[in-house]
């Protein structure tokens, strides 16, 4: 029983919107370092070689979850292959540090999708350069009125005085 996507369903999700770009044909992928990236990494790799077998993996690696406190080095890595996309499953303050190294050192034309960018705060972290270059896979919308998402997202606003990002938490209740 489940309440949310596992990660093979996102990463398969977030491939499929990866492979109509025929533009991109590297791609890096840079994952916490347990068992949710390397199932992440995996996928990536599986899904990329379905969808994408062109698509030039050109970076895999892992970083220890919350203890990075300067990702330039993984920056610097992904720049020297040249990736038009970056794959990661990290979340929180390792994705905002993520992505402010990108923004500092002027990662411009490699995309980032993640699964993990409309946490509490994202926004404001990754700043205005993140603008068209962060990406965001997730199973809902919080912006479609269709189902009643947006009065629902609303209403916790009022109530609990801040956003409601993680949709499938609803889901799970109801």
């Amino acid at each position: 029983f489940r309440t949310d996507a596992h990660v093979d369903m996102k990463l398969k999700a977030m491939i499929t919107h990866l492979a109509a770009d025929q533009a991109v044909k590297r791609v890096s992928l840079l994952n916490p370092n347990y068992a949710y990236g390397h199932d992440a990494s995996k996928a990536a790799r599986k899904f990329l070689s379905e969808m994408r077998p062109d698509v030039e993996i050109v970076g895999d690696d892992f970083f220890a979850t919350g203890q990075v406190k300067d990702f330039a080095p993984y920056v610097t890595k992904i720049m020297s292959t040249r990736a038009d996309a970056l794959i990661t499953v990290g979340f929180g303050n390792d994705l905002a540090l993520m992505v402010k190294a990108a923004n500092d050192m002027g990662l411009k034309n490699t995309s980032i999708l993640t699964l993990s960018g409309s946490g509490p705060g994202m926004g404001t972290a990754f700043g205005e350069k993140a603008l068209g270059k962060v990406k965001l896979v997730i199973g809902h919308n919080m912006n479609d009125a269709r189902h009643g998402a947006v009065q629902m997202a609303q209403e916790f606003k009022e109530k609990m005085k801040e956003d409601l990002h993680f949709g499938a938490s609803h889901s799970a209740m109801k």
